[in-house]
């Protein structure tokens, strides 16, 4: 277990969730290399182990969404990528541009919890409407909030 303080702020593998762990080969079974994130959804990868002059190395490398998402991809499954990023768009899927108007006060709500998630806006609300649309059931076109 390994516990670092970085720019001031804690990563502590003990109280944090293991994402994956990258095996390496048999020639170096003392070294490792582990994702991690932490409650706040921050990732940090601790590895290390063994080096060419055989003394310990423990390193602890905090990660942006985006160098984990990659990390995943590289080193991961695809159900452990998209367990933590959501479903990935298929081979050759289109991305389609909308325009939305929203309140100020919203956008500014919706920017702050982003970042506190150190996403992007963008990737923030594809995560939300991808979880909608995932949970939401077909409606049989009668409007629930009609009176009868």
């Amino acid at each position: 277990m390994a516990k670092r303080i970085i720019d001031g702020k804690t990563y502590n593998t003990h109280t944090a969730t293991r994402v994956w762990s990258f095996t390496f080969s048999d020639e170096d079974p003392d070294k490792f290399d582990v994702l991690y994130q932490n409650m706040h959804g921050v990732y940090f990868r601790n590895f290390g182990g063994l080096d060419s002059f055989n003394l310990w190395r423990d390193d602890i490398v905090p990660m942006t969404p985006e160098e984990a998402k990659s990390w995943l991809i590289e080193n991961a499954d695809a159900e452990t990528v998209e367990r933590f990023f959501g479903p990935q768009p298929e081979a050759g899927e289109r991305f389609t541009q909308i325009s939305l108007r929203i309140p100020d006060s919203l956008k500014r709500r919706i920017t702050d919890i982003a970042k506190q998630q150190k996403l992007s806006l963008n990737s923030w609300i594809m995560r939300r409407l991808e979880s909608a649309a995932s949970t939401s059931t077909v409606d049989s076109g009668h409007n629930n909030n009609s009176r009868h």
